[in-house]
């Protein structure tokens, strides 16, 4: 009967201690009694079994979980010229065919990216006739272009019959560029002219923000294509800056696209305010249709001073709005190098027609480093009346050859009101070191009194080319670079 009792305890005692007991139980087993040994183990043994089993089945079911629920990392198939686009990543909006005799043929197209970032695209397209016979296939590459750029490719086909339709193909790769499409706002005018004023609105500095504009005529046919810039003289557009560009619309023309293309640098480099501390406006002089030399539209003449200890060129921009609407008419600008202490004029000619009579100009002049010289202080002007016509000589007192001088007369009456504004060149495309040039106005009766600007639009040269045939309005040599 103890021995029964003894067992039954002992029983007792195992049940209680595998249902409280964890695998920190080993002291409490050890002070058992020898008699319970046996059962004990044999209660461990199950024990630890179902725990490796129960940890076992977890572990491999995490494992298959982590398996299902982790996305399967696939790169894009890829062709000849980078990743192969499917379908519903790019696409072609318009297309534009430009027919140049029998020569060659250009087709714009305009490209959309639905691709998340920044990608160097690459197309093939290939062209087939009316019939769908293939006639040729050709290539362009667009450095960059974001998610909802609209980008413009140009394809070239030489000597082909008339293209009816393309078909292409689109590739893609990876860039550091950045697109500063997005950061441009670009105000359009389209009257007499088209205007355009793209402003950075960005946080980076815009590195060659270029455009081509594709004029249309009323069913949708292209007239011309334009390229257009809005950079400044470092090729940039900086933060918060605008760049105007202004251009003829051809007969005919009804309609335009614009599409752009610009890189975002890393620099952000801000505009300067429209001040120019190393520039005063002496004076200003407006004439209008009545005018003398201003056929239409309107001649603003600024008399300007460099009053700063350093040689600078100056680089004047006017835009010229609509006084009712604030739209943007016209657009013109001007260089020239002026040293310290020396004048020189500009004009600013607004060419408009009389529809719009009442308009409003804003003017900026920019000073820029130069490595050309100026000769404004070494060229004497003088002027006398014989009857009602102004002979006016210019002298070069210079060492250097100055390419195509003018002069800007301005005229006042009798009681010394102001005028108008005579002007042209000499008539010679160059003034020899030493050398005097002349010119006259004939029919100018109510002149009594005249102030001389002398400036020069041509080159200056120590001894220039002997062989080389200069227009006598050349161009200076820096508006080539």
């Amino acid at each position: 009967m103890k021995n029964t009792l003894r067992f039954l305890a002992v029983l007792l005692i195992a049940a209680f201690l595998v249902g409280c007991s964890g695998s920190n139980n080993s002291k409490r087993k050890k002070k058992r009694s020898k008699d319970t040994d046996e059962t004990v183990e044999s209660i461990e043994e199950e024990t630890e079994e179902e725990t490796s089993e129960q940890t076992t089945t977890t572990v491999a079911e995490t494992e298959t979980e982590l398996t299902e629920t982790e996305p399967e990392i696939t790169e894009p198939p890829k062709g000849e010229y980078g990743y192969i686009a499917e379908p519903d990543q790019f696409s072609i909006n318009d297309e534009y065919i430009i027919a140049d005799g029998e020569d060659y043929q250009c087709v714009y197209s305009s490209v959309k990216s639905y691709i998340e970032g920044n990608h160097q695209v690459v197309l093939r397209a290939t062209a087939y006739d009316a019939g769908g016979n293939l006639l040729d296939s050709t290539g362009c590459s667009i450095d960059v272009i974001d998610k909802d750029d609209e980008v413009l490719a140009d394809f070239y086909f030489y000597q082909v019959a008339p293209i009816d339709h393309l078909e292409y193909e689109f590739f893609y790769n990876d860039t550091d560029l950045v697109s500063a499409n997005k950061d441009f706002t670009i105000e359009v005018g389209f009257e007499e002219y088209l205007v355009f004023a793209a402003t950075n609105n960005g946080p980076n500095t815009i590195k060659f923000g270029l455009g081509i504009v594709i004029l249309l005529d009323k069913d949708g046919n292209v007239i011309q294509t334009h390229g257009v810039g809005f950079n400044d003289r470092d090729e940039e557009l900086k933060v918060g800056a605008t760049e105007y560009y202004t251009m003829d619309i051809p007969e005919g023309c009804t309609d335009y696209k614009l599409f752009t293309t610009a890189v975002r640098m890393n620099k952000s480099e801000p505009a300067k305010e429209n001040i120019c501390p190393e520039l005063e406006i002496v004076a200003t002089y407006t004439e209008d249709t009545a005018g003398a030399t201003c056929d239409y539209g309107k001649g603003i003449f600024y008399v300007v001073k460099n009053i700063s200890d350093k040689k600078y060129e100056f680089f004047e921009q006017t835009i010229s709005r609509d006084a009712n609407t604030g739209e943007l008419l016209y657009y013109t600008w001007g260089y020239e190098v002026i040293n310290p202490g020396e004048t020189c004029m500009f004009k600013a000619t607004i060419h408009l027609s009389n529809a719009f009579p009442d308009t409003v100009e804003e003017t900026r002049f920019t000073p820029l480093e130069t490595e050309y010289n100026s000769v404004l202080g070494q060229l004497s002007a003088s002027a006398y009346k014989d009857g009602n016509e102004i002979f006016i000589s210019v002298t070069n007192n210079s060492n250097y050859y100055v390419g195509s001088p003018y002069v800007y007369t301005v005229t006042f009456d009798a009681n010394g009101n102001y005028l108008y504004v005579l002007e042209g060149f000499f008539g010679e495309a160059y003034l020899d070191p030493g050398e005097t040039g002349t010119r006259s106005h004939e029919n100018q009766p109510d002149v009594a009194s005249w102030e001389l600007y002398v400036v020069t639009y041509g080159v200056y040269e120590e001894d220039p080319d002997p062989d080389k045939e200069y227009e006598l309005n050349d161009d200076p040599e820096w508006m080539d670079d």
